[in-house]
């Protein structure tokens, strides 16, 4: 099922802004996602996916769960945020 953040205010859109906002997320490409994921680190990655109604903050935690997030046949708008992989860690309960 994976990990995911969810703000405390309960929101459902702009949980990227959130994460920028409150923790300092960077906003980075799609590639540069996949090297701070398989290059491990004190850095962690969160993909934002756009559902319609909501959006979902999911962390990838390996390889195998950013391929997930990354899957070219799912077209829903994702936008990749790298961060502090202790923060993402306490915030998704991982």
């Amino acid at each position: 099922m994976g990990y995911y953040i969810n703000p405390p205010d309960g929101r459902r859109h702009q949980k990227g802004e959130w994460l920028v906002d409150t923790y300092g997320a960077k906003e980075v490409s799609v590639d540069h996602a996949y090297d701070i994921v398989t290059n491990g680190g004190d850095k962690g990655i969160v993909c934002v996916v756009d559902n319609g109604m909501f959006e979902a903050a999911g962390y990838c935690y390996d390889r195998n769960e950013y391929m997930v997030f990354a899957d070219r046949n799912d077209m829903r708008p994702k936008r990749w945020y790298c961060m502090d992989r202790t923060t993402i860690e306490e915030l998704s309960n991982y």
